[in-house]
């Protein structure tokens, strides 16, 4: 796109450098491919055409790095509407409402419509999230659930085997037990939210987008930490409300639903940067893997008025996918 603008452009720089961009990101697909085996989709590597506004200072007004993007492109999340809950119970059902197992229990009630909205929104977006996503709330509520349900399902599958072996009634459970906590282990103190999927049937009910309760049952610690994450460049510039942190993991369920982390775009993109510039451009965390590298750029393209240019593309990216 950038090569098509510069040739209707006239200017012969920018036409040198963006055949210059072109030809890196086609060394960087060949690598991919080449590396990974996967068939090369040339149909899905070309650009739709759709004509320049008029002008190249109409182009600038719509595409410079400096300027917002027009709403018609950007996600926003004003596009729905979003009732905040007035209870635990309010917020539960509204998660039910979504389709979704929830519990609340430890979540501070802000944290719980925050997170009611950024799942609400994304779900709209991209309903086949669903797919995967069954559950959400408080992530020790919601171990506590799986554990006995894999529990359940432990005892009742190896029932017989256990009792041809001498095993009592009661050793099966404690074994049943034990096995299911191993399996859904435990949140680690500093993880703010996660996002999950796959396992076994009997777990994928409780796959989905969780708060630690360390920091959702404490409003303005949580907000403080953001606050500090951002400061430090950790997360993105924007992203320093709790809303941010649930789209994030939200952006991680979108990348499960569409596959983004297998989209040649966003592989372009992520190869064309190296650490440092991810850092700079986006967040420290967005450096990490090509993930987070979703989930964040999702971030920021949703809560900075004005994303930069890394969240900007992988939105549009997103919104391709979309």
């Amino acid at each position: 796109r950038d090569l098509e603008i510069a040739k209707a452009t006239g200017d012969t720089d920018a036409i040198k450098a963006a055949e210059q961009k072109v030809a890196q990101k086609q060394a960087n697909m060949r690598a991919y491919v080449k590396e990974t085996g996967r068939p090369r989709r040339y149909d899905r590597e070309a650009i739709a055409g759709s004509p320049l506004p008029e002008g190249y200072k109409g182009w600038r007004a719509q595409f410079n790095s400096d300027i917002p993007l027009d709403n018609t492109v950007k996600m926003a999340h004003n596009e729905k509407t979003f009732t905040r809950a007035t209870t635990i119970d309010d917020a539960e059902n509204y998660a039910r409402s979504l389709g979704l197992t929830v519990s609340y229990k430890g979540v501070d009630l802000d944290v719980a419509n925050d997170m009611n909205e950024a799942v609400n929104y994304s779900i709209k977006r991209c309903p086949k999230i669903t797919d995967n996503m069954k559950a959400t709330g408080s992530g020790q509520a919601i171990h506590r659930m799986e554990k006995e349900a894999l529990a359940d399902w432990y005892y009742e599958d190896r029932k017989a085997i256990l009792t041809s072996l001498g095993l009592t009634e009661s050793e099966q459970r404690k074994r049943a037990q034990k096995w299911a906590s191993k399996s859904v282990g435990r949140i680690s103190g500093n993880t703010y939210a996660y996002a999950n999927r796959g396992g076994i049937d009997v777990a994928k009910a409780f796959n989905g987008v969780f708060v630690n309760d360390k920091w959702g049952g404490d409003r303005q610690k949580f907000i403080d930490a953001l606050e500090n994450d951002v400061k430090k460049k950790y997360h993105p510039v924007g992203c320093n409300t709790i809303k941010s942190v649930f789209d994030h993991e939200m952006g991680h369920q979108i990348d499960y639903a569409l596959g983004l982390r297998n989209n040649a775009d966003m592989i372009a993109l992520w190869q064309s940067l190296n650490a440092t510039e991810i850092m700079d451009g986006l967040s420290r965390y967005g450096a990490k893997n090509i993930a987070e590298f979703i989930a964040e750029g999702y971030a920021e393209y949703l809560n900075n008025p004005v994303p930069r240019e890394i969240a900007r593309k992988i939105g549009a990216i997103i919104e391709a996918a979309l």
